[in-house]
């Protein structure tokens, strides 16, 4: 007859932090599997004979608790915190979609724990009060990239942060390379909390900021909270301060010109009337991204006119900035640029002008041009800022052509407005942000 296994979280290493539930489960079982030191964190009133083995080795320890509940063992495999936390849980289950059939006999469930940030974060007050992401920074399992990615993506979200694995002695780099990452989006008074050994002896909580945070104080005993841009502290005479992140986010224009400095990931598109300010603002944002800049400019120097434009605008830019000259393929020219790297677009209204051109008055084929790259700015894993023109404001031009121009381009406008993360709109230097229809008035 076929047993169970039970994957269950202890919390963070407090008796009364473990569930009831554990608790019973933990004294039922007849073998107790887990890594050494989850082990020994099992009171020794438990009597179930135990099995304890070393790090890295989740799929082995899996696969030994399905075979004992197989042989009809009541099985309890052991983690610390919360089981389905970068824990045991999905071991086992990764080791029963590895081999259909071998275990279907064996009763599997998981049991809740306190995992650590709910621990760290119910020590310092409320900082996971709005939305948060738990991200490992242990790259055993995923590749470097991939954490460097999702930082970026999290906190250019705006993301509470909680850090699990954050520096281990194989990887001392990596908190400050992830720091470094995040420092992109945040100001360096944004808070931060510090656990360490958080519900064990020897434990500690610091409440510090993001440009204080001393990465070598880091260790895998440590937890890290760090909060968005509207997390604060509460002061409170005569005892700690409280952390927390309001429940609230109230909807508001913000301006490019903002003093946070905060460049996220993603597509932006910039749109105005002439010399509202659309080139200094992307070129703005571009210079504060922390990475390499690549400028596809459109414009073909068809008059001495242009000639000079193009001459100036090269010259007011940085001259680590990399251009290239785009006037007709821009899905071809964004393929060019690292997709890492900051990518300006200036600007589209010139490149529609350059296809009515070179392919007649119906500039064939813009609006398959405009999703397809749409499409190429939206999948890059870098700031794009793209810049492009209201020309429908004002007088109804008196051409026919012009009216095509004009109606062309506002159908190209809102397709990549449809793609962009974020839509500026920008005058006399200033810029509000524009929301989508569903965003005012409702799904």
């Amino acid at each position: 007859m076929s047993g169970r296994v039970s994957v269950v979280g202890l919390g963070p290493g407090r008796a009364d932090w473990c569930i009831p539930e554990v608790t019973e489960r933990l004294h039922q079982a007849t073998h107790l599997v887990g890594y050494r030191p989850y082990l020994a964190m099992v009171p020794p009133t438990v009597t179930g004979e135990r099995r304890p083995s070393g790090n890295r080795v989740e799929a082995e320890r899996a696969t030994e608790a399905l075979d004992l509940a197989a042989a009809g063992g009541d099985v309890v495999v052991v983690s610390s915190g919360d089981p389905g936390v970068f824990a045991m849980a999905a071991a086992v289950i990764e080791q029963l979609d590895a081999h259909p059939g071998r275990w279907d006999d064996v009763e599997v469930e998981v049991l809740p724990g306190v995992t650590a940030a709910l621990a760290l974060a119910a020590r310092a007050g409320a900082p996971l009060g709005h939305d948060f992401c738990v991200i490992s920074l242990s790259d055993v399992l995923k590749p470097w990239s991939v954490i460097e990615r999702r930082l970026d993506a999290a906190a250019g979200a705006d993301f509470v942060l909680a850090l699990y694995n954050p520096r281990s002695r194989h990887r001392p780099h990596q908190l400050a390379d992830a720091l470094a990452i995040i420092a992109r989006h945040r100001k360096p008074e944004t808070v931060v909390v510090v656990g360490r050994n958080v519900g064990r002896p020897g434990e500690s909580v610091t409440v510090t900021t993001l440009g204080e945070l001393d990465p070598t104080q880091v260790d895998m005993s440590t937890l890290l909270l760090i909060g968005s841009t509207t997390t604060r502290t509460v002061a409170r005479p005569g005892r700690p301060d409280l952390v927390y992140t309001p429940r609230r986010v109230l909807h508001a224009q913000r301006d490019v010109h903002d003093d946070r400095g905060a460049v996220p990931t993603g597509f932006w598109l910039l749109t105005g009337g002439a010399r509202s300010g659309k080139s200094a603002a992307a070129e703005q944002l571009a210079a504060r991204s922390g990475r390499p800049v690549y400028v596809i400019a459109t414009a073909e120097p068809v008059d001495d006119d242009l000639m000079a434009r193009i001459a100036c605008h090269r010259a007011a830019r940085p001259q680590s900035w990399v251009t290239i000259e785009a006037p007709l393929d821009l899905v071809g020219a964004v393929a060019q640029v690292p997709g890492d790297a900051c990518l300006v677009l200036d600007c589209v209204t010139v490149w529609l002008g350059n296809l009515f051109h070179h392919r007649g008055e119906d500039a064939q084929g813009a609006d398959d041009a405009a999703v397809a790259l749409a499409s190429a700015l939206a999948a890059r894993s870098g700031p794009s800022f793209v810049v492009t023109n209201e020309v429908g404001l004002g007088i109804v031009p008196d051409t026919a052509l012009g009216r095509r121009y004009r109606d062309t381009l506002g159908r190209v406008n809102a397709t990549l407005a449809q793609a962009a993360a974020r839509v500026l709109f920008l005058s006399a230097g200033r810029a509000v942000e524009l929301g989508a229809i569903t965003e005012l008035v409702g799904r």
